[in-house]
């Protein structure tokens, strides 16, 4: 009865459908925003701004932080225009709870938060830009 009982829950555990890899598409639709993540980097789409962490993440399922930029958008950039004021040095804390991924970003001059978003996984968030 006792190894019966260990079968059952090993097959319950084997058919979890918990997350379990970074890389892809995850989508907040109630923040509009997009994120893509791929063996070398991500990419984060908001409404008026997008952020790039240029290395990998880890491929796991843990709290973890990385640094990139954020970089905010005013709607047309011109040929020639400096918009390095409104790039921004960043860190990204990642926590994942369930299917859920929360992001929250941190400007690192100010130690100002920069927002949080709650992304779900395979989920496309066509995000609209800034006018």
């Amino acid at each position: 009865m006792k190894q019966l009982i260990v079968i059952c829950t090993s097959l319950l555990i084997g058919c979890s459908t918990l997350q379990t890899e970074i890389v892809g598409t995850w989508g907040d639709k109630s923040n509009n925003s997009s994120m893509v993540v791929s063996t070398e980097m991500a990419t984060i789409d908001f409404p008026c701004a997008f952020a790039e962490i240029p290395s990998a993440l880890p491929n796991h399922l843990s709290a973890f932080t990385k640094s990139g930029t954020y970089t905010i958008q005013h709607g047309t950039i011109y040929e020639g225009q400096d918009n390095s004021q409104d790039i921004k040095e960043a860190l990204f804390t990642f926590r994942f709870d369930d299917n859920d991924l929360t992001l929250t970003i941190t400007d690192v001059e100010t130690n100002t938060s920069l927002g949080s978003y709650t992304y779900e996984n395979n989920v496309d968030v066509q995000v609209g830009k800034c006018q």
